[in-house]
């Protein structure tokens, strides 16, 4: 049987074209150019080609002729189709239609000079008539397909990749284990071993390999570098390739210090670099791997000879012993000859049951199943997917959209299932072919880009958009939102991908070789690549192709190739010459995009005669454009992204560009003044233009048209104009990565449309206009990284339609303002790393939060009751309580099979260091549950929490032999009723924690509820070297506390209610340093704890300590967390870190002891709160000069601030909190040189505020909220001449009912 599959493209072009020709815009120029009669005639046959199509391509596929025709039929659709492409690019763009029409009559139209147009449709017309006619000997029957689905159907669509692979990945969880266990066992004597995964294409080897690359198991290596390799093994693209994934875009898990060395290795051997030869690169994989125990995946394997596998194996020997490299191949011979090979493992189909599983998870998405009648025509169809998930995933997502039986009934006895011929699946051709028309077209042309190439999804929908492939129900239509959905189609069908190494983006895809496999064979000859040394005139006259990618041109073959005649598109790769041929395109005149990004040239050929040309990307190399660019007329989108452009020329002509892209031009300077010629822009990149400093004021005069405006990582840029508001229509605005950016015009409130606003890593910005709240449309609001910022505006609350919320590593945000909970359409809210310390109870109405991020809030102590959202999905990895979180939870919320879910409200827990969640909880009490029976769970925990072990059977503890399971990392043990607890248990717990000695391997260890008054022998003697988290809590008995000082990796270390614990003594020794890794210390609840000191051996603890003793002690700490230590004080120094929380525990302030170390050490944040300390008994702050913010919080004996605050002038933000007892600010709050922010809340009785504070040259925010009415209108009326000058003030008695103003150019900021 002959295979014409790619004649199924004919049916989409001709309805594309009837499409066209249906449009109002034609009727009007078929009665100027008097063809009215010819469009009616071609309306009238294309339409009777549409009802018969259906049935020509079913036939196709077994009659040659019918095929034939099908083509001819296509390329006068074409032929008319760049006819009409004619007609449009002579018609002026002007705002009026009435004007438009006007013009064509003018003696400036050169169609009304050389009426030539009417004559040339009228022979098109009659060349498709006598076509048509000829479908009459074949006897096709009337099916129309007017019915079909021609725009993609709205659906509840995911935007979000499914990293974890819950809904999509079955039948391959040994498979993972299998590889996992050769990938981190130990192989004495190996330096690299190599981990073969063979099977048939579309099984899913780059799908298991993914899942291994991404469990969090694979932290034991220092660099994870993830390759594409493909049909051509070449070993200078491979080691260019691997030391681009390995600086740039690769998993690294590195330190800080590493990273720092990395990010300067990586500008300086890859940002744009060519190597010049293999040695170069061989050189630089050497410095990039060495000492590093590294995992590199090769993907997609093919073919390779011995003697160059052994020299990429020599290549890679600069890594430590231990390193591993996955290798997925089609064919198991390709790793035959590979030295250090384990057994491959060779994957299998999936069976019947799992290939359903696949495919009804897709078909049944929304609905979760489907009819009786419906599952049992699926179960057939996914029988004849013969065990490949691409193929059941493709077609389970067409299934979707069909909700009726014989359409199911069609899929299943489709001919498709019987083709045969070529390498295609049969099933992802019936996928296809169910495509609707524009899909269609978009699909079949993605067979230009090289097979593994990644393709930039938002080039793609412009090149999409330049050809054609999209157009809406009106010319007001964003056609790029269609794009978008388009996209989305394909994804979730498996057409595309979205790429690992730009994950986060969602802007790079790829595709399955299989997938570009079908796209080549739909597109067949629409689509071809032009070798340029074998590509002469005679050649490119045959070549009937319109999309093209050329390959190899460089100067040798200077004016000697010519271009087929017809193309549309054409594409460059691998081309090194510097100049293009200046005629290289003068045969071309219906190219409509034109990409140049991987070709050297530092010139762009001539371009003036490219009437239609619409997309235009230049190469790298560029350093200025052409005058000719101002010719181009129909140009839409401009892509200049990392050329070496300085500057544009004056963009007078290109009235119709709506896309320009300058992202990584680093010699950028300046935009031209007359930018504002662009009336249709909408698009609009800067991101990354390193010398950029301004935008010119016309940008945002006439722009009403921007839609989308990316500024990103510009770091110069300090200021945005008040004018930025008048951007009404702008959809998104980028500002991440703006270091320096340090204030949002007040005007960004007039952005009524805005729904995206990026902020993250904007680390100068200290605060946000109060016109936030304005914005009643904006869905994403990402602040992630922004240091600075210390508090939300108080119009927080208006933001009704937020759905995405990011505030992680807002390390100055202390406080959620209470009404988040009218965010009522949050989704997503992330607060890992903030150092928030307690959620606001409004939290709870945020019925609709399906994800909370709570990692390394290391302040934070617990979490409202109230959430507890079905579905919803809490991370707490990093949180020093976040066993809390669990254990508030009711205990018959959790099951043993699925210990991180709660049943009941089906709330997720997950903590990213635990190896796929595998948590064990054992409860002694429960005979069905004894402690012995962990032996038979699997997969084995790696994080392992053992309860009511004052009950548990000793004998089974015996047995349970706790220090061989060196797989447990997280281990938990409690001892229940403590308080009720008898001292004559104490004997009985001694006994049994002596028997539950840990593996070394443990990095996370919870002792609570113990109450021996001593440790077991392993605790005193045994050095866990591992250990990065301890938690002793409730050892109602002890009265010291082990040597725990000496171990190495401790990072968290927590110790709370251990009532008789009096005295810490650490002995420190000269070459060794006490807690050398710790970041954070918790003290809570230690009402007898009088002393924490250290001393050198022989030293007395009262003596002065030795010179760089300070270094000793500390010396990494981050976090110094007191409450309710009334007694404790620390001898000789208090410890030296950055933030310090100080609760309820008054014998540190009044401390005399300096600080670690000297006067300078710097302070981010200090907190003090509950504080029972008259202001003049405040003698510890004495020492802390260099304190960046201070909080007071619920001081009730505070009437005044204490006098010790005037010597930390480097205050740049002070917050006071319900200080009940405050009346009066003192005026010397002025003399803190440095004050930027005031922040006072719920003082009820404060009555007055410094009057010099608004004559500080630095200060610029007073923020004053429920402190009672009095105040607020004292300050808005007879006293307001006295804070009438700080540049931004806000007083309310109530959250949105404030008085405000805001200076236009606050001092101090600019």
């Amino acid at each position: 049987m002959a295979i014409m599959i790619g004649e199924i493209l004919v049916a989409a072009v001709v309805k594309e074209l009837f499409s066209k020709l249906n449009a109002p815009l034609w009727e009007q120029l078929s009665l100027l150019w008097h063809f009215e009669h010819d469009l009616r005639e071609m309306k009238k046959t294309l339409l009777l080609l549409q009802a018969v199509l259906k049935d020509a391509e079913q036939k196709s596929f077994e009659n040659a002729s019918v095929c034939e025709w099908l083509k001819q039929l296509k390329f006068a659709a074409y032929d008319i189709e760049d006819l009409m492409c004619d007609c449009e690019t002579s018609v002026p763009v002007k705002r009026d239609r009435f004007e438009m029409v006007r013009q064509f009559f003018t003696s400036s139209n050169r169609v009304i000079k050389y009426p030539t147009i009417a004559n040339k449709m009228k022979k098109k017309r009659a060349k498709l008539v006598k076509i048509a006619d000829k479908h009459k000997q074949f006897s096709f029957s009337g099916n129309p397909i007017l019915g079909e689905r021609d725009v993609i159907k709205e659906r509840e669509t995911f935007s979000k990749l499914d990293v974890n692979h819950k809904t999509t990945i079955v039948g391959r969880e040994s498979d993972k284990e299998e590889v996992m266990e050769l990938l981190l066992q130990e192989f004495d004597g190996n330096n690299i071993s190599i981990i073969p995964i063979t099977g048939l294409a579309g099984v899913g080897k780059t799908t298991l390999a993914r899942l291994v690359f991404n469990d969090e198991r694979v932290r034991v290596f220092d660099l994870c570098v993830w390759v594409y390799v493909s049909m051509q093994f070449d070993l200078k693209v491979i080691g260019e390739k691997i030391l681009s994934e390995a600086e740039m875009g690769g998993k690294k898990i590195l330190s800080e210090a590493e990273m720092g060395g990395k990010k300067i290795l990586s500008q300086a051997v890859v940002g744009g670099k060519q190597y010049h030869n293999l040695q170069e690169v061989t050189r630089l994989l050497a410095e990039v791997l060495y000492e590093k125990r590294y995992l590199i995946v090769l993907d997609d394997l093919w073919n390779v000879e011995g003697q160059h596998w052994d020299e990429l194996e020599v290549m890679l020997q600069g890594g430590k012993s231990g390193s591993r490299i996955i290798v997925t191949a089609r064919n198991e011979n390709v790793t035959s000859f590979m030295a250090d090979c384990l057994r491959p493992r060779r994957l299998q189909v999936l069976s019947d049951t799992d290939c359903w599983k696949v495919f009804s998870q897709k078909a049944f998405r929304h609905s979760g199943t489907g009819s009786s009648q419906l599952i049992n025509i699926g179960m057939e169809i996914s029988r004849k997917c013969k065990g490949v998930p691409l193929a059941a995933e493709s077609l389970g997502y067409i299934m979707c959209g069909k909700e009726n039986v014989p359409s199911w009934e069609e899929v299943r006895d489709s001919d498709f299932w019987n083709l045969k011929g070529d390498n295609v699946l049969p099933s992802l051709k019936l996928s296809y072919y169910h495509l609707p028309s524009p899909l269609k077209l978009c699909f079949a042309y993605c067979a230009v880009f090289p097979k593994g190439e990644v393709i930039n999804k938002d080039k793609l929908i412009q090149e999409w958009i330049s050809l054609g492939f999209i157009h809406g129900p009106n010319e007001n239509s964003n056609l790029e939102s269609i794009g978008e959905e388009y996209v989305k189609e394909l994804l979730g069908m498996s057409f595309f991908h979205v790429s690992e190494k730009h994950g986060k983006a969602k802007r790079e895809l790829y595709m399955h070789h299989l997938v570009h496999d079908l796209a080549s064979s739909v597109a067949q000859d629409e689509v071809c690549t032009l070798d340029a040394e074998k590509l002469s005139k005679a050649v490119a006259k045959n070549t009937v192709c319109r999309y093209a990618l050329l390959c190899n041109y460089d100067d040798k073959l200077k004016n000697k190739i010519a271009l087929p005649k017809k193309i549309r598109a054409l594409h460059f790769k691998d081309c090194s010459s510097i100049k293009l041929p200046s005629k290289l395109f003068s045969g071309t005149k219906h190219l409509r995009a034109i990409n140049l990004s991987q070709c050297n040239t530092t010139e762009i050929p001539r371009l003036n005669h490219l009437k239609f040309l619409q997309y235009l990307e230049t190469s790298p190399q560029i350093q200025e454009l052409p005058k000719s660019i101002n010719n181009l007329y129909s140009l839409r989108a401009l892509n200049l992204s990392n050329s070496r452009l300085k500057e544009l020329p004056q963009p007078t002509s290109l009235s119709k560009l709506h896309y320009l892209n300058l992202s990584g031009c680093s010699q950028f300077q300046s935009l031209p003044e007359s930018i504002n010629a662009l009336r249709y822009l909408a698009y609009l990149n800067l991101s990354n233009c390193k010398n950029l400093t301004q935008l010119p004021a016309s940008l945002f005069s006439n722009h009403g048209r921007l839609q989308v405006l990316d500024l990103s990582s510009n770091v110069r840029i300090q200021n945005l104009p008040e004018s930025l508001g008048a951007l009404v229509n702008l959809e998104s605005l980028n500002l991440s990565s703006c270091c320096d950016l340090q204030m949002l015009p007040s005007s960004i409130g007039r952005l009524c449309k805005l729904q995206i606003l990026d902020l993250s890593w904007c680390d100068g910005l200290h605060e946000i206009p109060e016109s936030l709240g304005d914005l009643a449309n904006l869905k994403e609001l990402k602040l992630y990284g922004c240091c600075s910022l210390g508090a939300l505006p108080v119009s927080f609350y208006k933001l009704s339609c937020l759905h995405v919320l990011d505030l992680a590593c807002c390390t100055k945000l202390v406080m959620l303002p209470e009404l988040i909970g009218n965010l009522k359409n949050l989704e997503d809210l992330n607060l890992s790393g903030c150092m928030i310390r307690e959620l606001p109870t409004s939290i709870g109405y945020l019925k609709r939060l399906r994800m909370l991020n709570l990692s390394n809030c290391k302040m934070l102590k617990k979490i409202p009751s109230c959430v507890n959202n079905p579905g919803l999905t809490l991370l707490t990895e990093g949180c020093p309580s976040r066993r809390v979180f669990r254990r508030q939870i009711p205990h018959d919320s959790f099951t043993d099979a699925e210990a991180s879910t709660s049943t009941s409200n089906n709330i997720s827990y997950l903590d990213s260091t635990s190896t796929s969640n595998n948590v064990s909880y054992l409860d002694s009490t429960s005979t069905s549950n004894n402690i012995s029976h962990l032996e038979y769970q699997y997969p084995k925990p790696d994080e392992l929490e053992i309860t009511c072990l004052d009950v548990v059977d000793i004998a089974c503890v015996d047995r349970f032999k706790l220090h061989t399971k060196s797989e447990v990392r997280s281990l938990a043990l409690y001892w229940s009723n403590y308080p009720c607890r008898l001292e004559a248990d104490a004997v009985r717990d001694k006994v049994v924690l002596e028997k539950l000695l840990p593996h070394p391997n443990l990095k996370i260890f919870i002792l609570d509820g113990y109450m021996a008054p001593s440790y077991p022998t392993w605790a005193m003697d045994t050095v866990f070297p591992n250990i990065t988290q301890l938690t002793l809590r409730n050892l109602m008995s002890c009265d010291y506390l082990p040597p725990l000082w000496h171990l190495p990796n401790l990072i968290v270390l927590q110790i709370s209610n251990m009532p008789r614990l009096k005295k810490v003594s650490m002995a420190v020794s000269a070459d060794t340093q006490a807690f050398k890794q710790l970041s954070d210390l918790l003290l809570v609840d230690l009402p007898n704890l009088e002393e924490w000191s250290a001393a050198l051996p022989g030293q007395n603890m009262a003596s002065p300590p030795a010179s760089g003793f300070e270094e000793l002690i500390f010396p990494s700490l981050c976090n110094l967390i007191v409450e309710r230590c009334p007694n404790l004080r620390f001898s000789p120094f208090i410890p030296k870190s950055m933030c310090y929380s100080i609760k309820e525990s008054a014998g540190l302030l009044s401390f005399e002891g300096q600080i670690m170390g000297t006067s300078s050490t710097p302070v981010s944040v200090l907190q003090i709160k509950d504080c029972k300390l008259p202001p003049e008994e405040w003698r510890g702050l004495r020492h802390l000069t260099i304190v960046g913010d201070l909080v007071i919080d619920s001081c009730e004996k505070l009437h005044s601030l204490p006098e010790s605050i005037r010597g930390l002038t480097y205050i740049k933000c002070l917050e006071i909190r319900d200080c009940n007892g405050l009346v009066t600010l003192p005026e010397w709050l002025a003399d803190l040189r440095n004050l930027r922010m005031l922040y006072i809340y719920r003082c009820r009785n404060l009555y007055t505020l410094p009057e010099r504070l608004q004559h500080h040259k630095s200060f610029n925010t007073l923020r004053v909220l429920k402190c009672g009415q009095d105040l607020v209108d004292r300050y808005a009326g007879r006293d307001k001449s006295k804070i009438d000058q700080i540049p931004r003030v806000y007083i309310a008695e109530h959250e949105g009912l404030e008085l405000h103003w805001c200076r236009a150019e606050p001092r101090g900021e600019q």
